[in-house]
């Protein structure tokens, strides 16, 4: 199994290889994929801002409408409270009767009054506006104890009152006087709260409730019973440090993660809460973004589409490209071939009529009637010329052409040729001169010439002097002139071996070679002036005929 998807996964790469707009096609998906992933969330994070803004504005504003109602209802039962204190101040010993009668006439001119009421010092109820008699004690309710006790001066909770069991939201306040004297109270059916608050459900999740500054939940829109904020909780230490702000918390009754906006009721020790649900936010985000993301899509799939297909046409221009430029490759190759081969046919022409020429050499110089040493020698300086001819085209840059003057510096220098130990002098004055390799071997050889015979009959007997060799272009020929400064040549120049030779290798070449006695035209100067012309291009050379140099 495991070599079976090693194939598949070689098979697969060696697709991809051979189809590189494949793997274009999927790199610009996976760009697009990254560039959409990208820009989705980044616009998601900003939808998501602005909805928890717009949530976090309505919370502010909801919780600011629960404090202005419940400020409102409040200061109606605190102004009941007032005008009982005015009342048991102006009648210290005022009938229980009469008492109730006057509470009952108050609590028909305020709306959601639900009973008021007052307490002696021991905890009996005095009067109430709704019942009478009530024969009650309530100095075990709390309110009563933190009052009895001094700690405070009002008190809000909520409470059942009796007989009649009614849910309301009480305020107790102390009665006036520097001692305890008794409790007036003012209380309101907590249904009236539990349904404005259930109107601040502006959306699905949110919820508003009325906190007292202890933590005990006094109003839920579901009218359930009371509870209490952890003591420790997000809620109670952000209502610790300042009277509105924000935080997070999970509902105490369903668990829900909700951003609550609380504010201070003004003047009492309650908190208006309200909270509106994280999950719907982002509920809320991700509608609002559906059509977004398909508009996203939309625009990545018709960009993937121009990519791909910009790609394609690219990647058949540059497939034209390649073939056109493997086509010129080709064409160069097959002309550079043929050139090689043509050259390679001349090379082999050339060597082949070196070898003649050095044949030819050999049978002349065997014929002369010198040592068999000197005539080896003579061999040797020309085979080094032919040699040292092909040295400098094989390490040029063009293999069809010389340039002479580098031959002739070579020359010039080659102690074997110019050997030191004779104290003749060669200095050179030569321009720069490019030479066909057709005419580069025969011209070697006649400078060789006429060096070697400027210091074989020049300088006889240990004579020092100096040779000078030129080169100049003229037209569209070129002037080789080899002068010496020694004794001249004795007897028939033209007979020589050496001229003749030179002679031979200009004719072959379509040049002409001469040569003037310095020491007759002028007996003080002295030497021998030897001159080579010939055209840089000698279309009708061929190899030195072997009878011709025989002869």
């Amino acid at each position: 199994m495991q070599a079976g998807a090693t194939v598949k996964t070689v098979r697969k790469s060696n697709v991809l290889a051979r189809h590189p707009a494949r793997q274009s096609a999927m790199l610009i998906g996976a760009i697009l994929l990254v560039a959409l992933l990208v820009i989705g969330s980044l616009w998601t994070w900003q939808v998501w801002k602005e909805k928890h803004s717009a949530a976090l504005e309505r919370s502010r504003q909801g919780a600011a409408l629960v404090s202005e109602y419940t400020s409102r209802v409040m200061q109606a039962k605190l102004m009941l409270l007032n005008q009982i204190d005015r009342v048991m101040q102006d009648n210290p010993g005022i009938e229980p009767l009469r008492l109730h009668q006057t509470l009952q006439e108050m609590d028909a001119g305020f709306q959601y009054t639900t009973s008021l009421g007052v307490i002696d010092a021991d905890g009996t109820v005095v009067a109430g506006s709704r019942t009478y008699p009530l024969n009650a004690n309530f100095s075990d309710r709390e309110y009563f104890k933190i009052l009895h006790d001094g700690g405070q001066k009002l008190v809000i909770d909520r409470l059942l009152l009796r007989p009649l069991q009614r849910d309301t939201m009480t305020i107790a306040r102390r009665l006036p006087g520097d001692s305890f004297r008794g409790v007036a109270t003012a209380s309101t059916e907590i249904g009236k709260f539990s349904d404005f608050l259930a109107k601040m459900s502006f959306d699905e999740g949110s919820a508003a409730v009325l906190v007292r500054t202890d933590g005990k939940i006094l109003a839920r829109p579901d009218s359930e019973p009371p509870t209490t904020m952890l003591p420790d909780g997000a809620g109670m230490r952000a209502m610790a440090q300042a009277a509105a702000g924000y935080f997070d918390a999970p509902g105490r009754m369903d668990g829900t993660v909700r951003t609550y906006a609380f504010v201070r009721v003004p003047d009492l020790p309650l908190f208006a809460v309200h909270g509106f649900s994280q999950r719907e936010v982002w509920l809320d985000t991700w509608r609002a973004m559906a059509v977004n993301f398909v508009i996203l899509l939309i625009c990545a799939a018709l960009a993937y589409i121009a990519l791909t297909g910009m790609l394609r046409r690219i990647e058949l221009e540059q497939v034209r490209i390649a073939a056109e430029h493997d086509r010129r490759l080709l064409d160069e190759a097959r002309r550079t071939s043929a050139i090689r081969e043509t050259m390679l046919k001349e090379v082999n022409h050339r060597i082949h009529n070196n070898l003649q020429t050095i044949q030819s050499l050999i049978r002349i110089q065997s014929r002369k009637p010198i040592e068999p040493q000197l005539m080896l020698q003579e061999i040797g300086k020309r085979v080094w010329a032919i040699s040292e001819i092909h040295n400098l085209l094989y390490r040029s840059a063009e293999y069809s052409s010389l340039e002479l003057s580098s031959f002739i510096r070579v020359l010039a220098a080659n102690p074997g040729i110019v050997p030191p130990e004779r104290g003749v002098t060669v200095r050179c004055d030569l321009e720069t001169v490019t030479t066909d390799i057709r005419q580069a071997v025969p011209v070697a050889l006649i400078a060789l010439e006429a060096v070697t015979n400027a210091l074989k009959h020049g300088f006889p007997d240990g004579r020092k002097g100096e040779i000078a060799i030129s080169l100049r272009r003229v037209g569209d020929a070129a002037e080789i002139i080899i002068r010496d400064n020694g004794v001249g040549l004795a007897g028939d120049a033209k007979s020589a071996s050496g001229t003749k030779l030179a002679a031979m290798l200009a004719e072959q070449i379509e040049g002409s070679f001469s040569w003037r006695d310095l020491s007759r035209d002028d007996p003080k100067q002295g030497g021998v002036e030897m001159r080579l012309r010939f055209p840089l291009t000698a279309p009708g050379m061929a190899a030195m005929p072997e009878q011709d140099a025989a002869s």
